[in-house]
């Protein structure tokens, strides 16, 4: 169940007034109650509330406004206005960790139950009727009609958008001990479509969305490149240029344990996805994207 209460600043914009500051925030405490309902504290008193439906939600999780803040602040859009929210850094009475969680709980009452449509392979498409749950941070599924997990999104290694039957599907090829197999992923909703982008590029999946994003413009130009070391670079780059994965320690003449080290963290970070046993790995999408950043920056 998602994280259903949690003490935050909070700061609500109409639409019509963009601009937001200091004096503007408030303490509050916020709880899911099929929306998000604020309850306004002063002093720790209760000093009025208001209440914001799911069903008005038009995007969250986006690029906060500099102007805003940094760090921790959460943007939730609704229809006319949008809702900021943040911890605040007193840690008798904000909690990071609850924060998160209750971010958390608000994707997942967004997209748990959403109807998606999968197919598992085949020579003519068999659409089989299924919804979407989260078990856990991080841990987006694609249930089956008898509850069973047709796949987990932290599985994914590949995707690639491709249009089937007249329907947009994401194909998503997912690593098993077995091998690698494909899905391809119906989700009728552009908002819903919208919020698993979100959900995926905050919580973990940032590795493959520039190749699911190309829809929304603004999600691939919210996505966070991760910064890399020297010696990421030169392993990542080495990869990119097309050098087997287990050849690599011997041509940069590497130790094989640190070059294992680097991959693990460069899997991490989204930037490398496994494939195989013994460490195959290969770049993720977001890897191009990050290279391509920093030899713009260069030039």
């Amino acid at each position: 169940m998602p994280e259903g209460k949690v003490r935050a600043r909070v700061m609500v914009v109409p639409d019509s007034s963009p601009g937001g500051s200091a004096d503007t925030w408030k303490e509050a405490e916020l709880s899911i109650e099929g929306g998000l309902r604020i309850r306004y504290l002063k002093d720790g008193l209760f000093s009025g509330e208001d209440f914001f439906s799911f069903s008005s939600v038009v995007d969250l999780g986006f690029k906060v406004p500099s102007h805003i803040g940094t760090g921790d602040v959460f943007a939730v859009r609704f229809q006319g206005k949008t809702l900021f929210m943040a911890p605040g850094s007193n840690p008798l009475i904000y909690s990071p960790s609850k924060f998160r969680d209750f971010i958390h709980g608000i994707f997942e009452a967004l997209l748990r139950g959403r109807p998606v449509l999968f197919w598992e392979g085949g020579e003519v498409p068999v659409w089989e009727r299924g919804y979407l749950g989260a078990v856990g941070v991080g841990k987006l599924l694609i249930i089956g009609p008898n509850r069973a997990p047709i796949l987990s999104f932290p599985s994914v290694v590949k995707a690639r958008t491709e249009t089937v039957d007249g329907k947009i599907a994401w194909f998503l090829e997912r690593y098993t001990p077995l091998g690698i197999s494909g899905v391809y992923l119906h989700i009728p909703e552009r908002k819903t479509r919208l919020f698993v982008l979100r959900y995926l590029s905050r919580f973990g999946g940032a590795g493959y969305l520039p190749e699911l994003a190309r829809e929304f413009p603004d999600v691939l130009a919210d996505l966070k490149v991760p910064d890399v070391s020297p010696e990421e670079r030169e392993v990542l780059m080495a990869l990119m240029s097309g050098i087997d994965p287990l050849e690599l320690p011997g041509l940069l003449r590497m130790d094989v344990r640190r070059v294992e080290e680097i991959y693990d963290r460069l899997i991490r970070k989204g930037l490398l996805s496994l494939v195989g046993i013994r460490k195959i790995v290969e770049p993720t999408p977001l890897a191009e994207t990050a290279v391509e950043l920093e030899e713009g920056e260069g030039e």
